[in-house]
């Protein structure tokens, strides 16, 4: 078995046969079993070495209306059963903050599985790393906010949606409401005297709400914040 070369003073190699992924760590002299986490990990796949990533998970429909319970500490413990790290919950509306030294795809994959074998309803679900929550969040402007004057969300799309032509299918009315896009999302800024009047209400029967996950932009903030 070949490893790159590190730098390090001392390396521990485990390797997950689930995976096919070698996994290196760097260890201090001594430091081992105090360490909570590798200081650096990678995975080995066809000679290329990936750092280890955080990810967010967001789920959706859970936990609306009564309908479709998901307790957030048993979410919690099947996330870390997936052999994920340094997994939490944000709030009741499906959002998981983990670490994976997994390809995206292949997080994607094992949560699917997992779902698919503990529950018995369908959980649509985004992976996003740390770096496109961030990029999604710093497009929304700062003044955009979700208070008692204005509201303001925004919408992970599913790929079949994920497109700039998002915005004008989705039935508002722009006079009152303003919609932009960023790959991976639109979001909207409107205020709270205008709501009725913007039709946003009417997104929720459309066939484009069922490719979306919503969260108001203080939870969007938070969620990037924390990566």
């Amino acid at each position: 078995m070949r490893m790159g070369v590190f730098s390090a003073p001392a390396i521990g190699i485990h390797n997950f046969p689930e995976t096919g992924l070698l996994h290196g760590r760097i260890v201090e002299p001594g430091a081992a079993a105090a360490a909570s986490r590798p200081k650096s990990v990678f995975f080995h796949r066809a000679n290329e070495y990936f750092p280890f990533m955080k990810y967010i998970a967001l789920l959706r429909g859970i936990n609306v209306g009564g309908n479709r319970k998901v307790d957030m500490k048993s979410l919690k413990s099947l996330f870390e059963s997936f052999g994920f790290a340094n997994v939490s919950t944000y709030i009741n509306s499906g959002n998981v903050v983990f670490e994976s030294n997994a390809t995206p795809e292949a997080v994607l994959k094992k949560i699917r599985t997992g779902f698919e074998k503990n529950f018995d309803f369908e959980m649509r679900t985004l992976v996003k790393t740390a770096k496109e929550m961030k990029t999604i969040a710093n497009a929304v402007p700062g003044d955009w906010l979700n208070d008692a004057a204005q509201r303001t969300d925004v919408a992970y799309l599913f790929p079949e949606i994920d497109s700039r032509k998002t915005v004008d299918e989705l039935p508002v009315d722009r006079e009152y409401i303003d919609v932009r896009y960023v790959k991976g999302a639109v979001y909207w800024n409107v205020k709270r005297e205008n709501v009725y009047k913007s039709r946003l209400a009417e997104v929720i029967g459309h066939e484009i709400y069922k490719s979306m996950t919503i969260r108001n932009v203080n939870t969007a903030r938070r969620l990037a914040d924390d990566t």
